[in-house]
C-alpha cells in the first residue's frame, strides 16, 4: 500500500515546513499479522512521528512542575493517624503533584481472590487527612498489594 501526498494536499496551517510541489512524501508499508508499519520512500519508519515532532509546538505546551514522589512498604499494616514524619514537604516550594506508592497493602490470602478495598480505603483516608488542604485526590490505582495515589 502506498500513499503519495503533495504539498497542495497539506493544510496551509502546516507552515513553511510543508513539502514543496517538487517534493513528495511516499508513505508505504506492508501488512503482516494485522500490523501496518508506515515508511517513507527513503526507508524512514518514523514518518508520522517525524511529522508530528516537526509541528509539536502547535499541539503541545510544556511547563516545569515540582513532584514529590515517595513510597512505603506497608507490610499489611493499617495506617497510623499521623504521617507527618514521612510526608515532609518543602513549604517554601510546595510540589505541584504528590505521588505516593504503597507496597504490600494487604497480605491476606483472600485479597488475591476477592476485591477487598478495606486497607485501600483506610490508607486513602489517612493520606488525604495528612496532606495539606491545597491538594486534592486526583487518581489511585491498585494491583493486588501495590497501591499508587496521585494528588494535585
Amino acid at each position: 500500500m502506498t500513499f503519495y501526498t503533495s504539498a497542495t494536499e497539506f493544510p496551509a496551517s502546516f507552515g513553511t515546513n510543508s513539502p514543496s510541489n517538487a517534493e513528495r512524501i511516499a508513505i508505504s508499508g506492508s501488512v503482516s499479522d494485522g500490523l501496518h508499519s508506515p515508511t517513507t520512500s527513503n526507508g524512514d519508519e518514523n514518518v508520522v512521528d517525524n511529522l508530528l515532532h516537526a509541528h509539536e509546538e502547535r499541539f503541545c505546551t510544556y511547563h516545569p512542575i515540582r513532584l514529590f514522589i515517595t513510597s512505603f512498604n506497608v507490610n499489611g499494616r493499617s495506617p497510623p493517624e499521623s504521617l507527618h514524619d514521612w510526608l515532609i514537604l518543602d513549604t517554601e516550594q510546595m510540589p505541584d503533584m504528590i505521588i505516593i506508592g504503597l507496597q504490600e497493602m494487604d497480605l491476606a490470602l483472600q485479597t488475591y481472590v476477592n476485591d477487598n478495598t478495606m486497607k485501600q480505603n483506610e490508607w486513602l483516608q489517612v493520606l488525604n487527612k495528612n496532606l495539606p488542604n491545597i491538594y486534592k485526590h486526583v487518581a489511585h490505582v491498585r494491583l493486588l498489594g501495590i497501591f499508587l495515589v496521585i494528588s494535585r
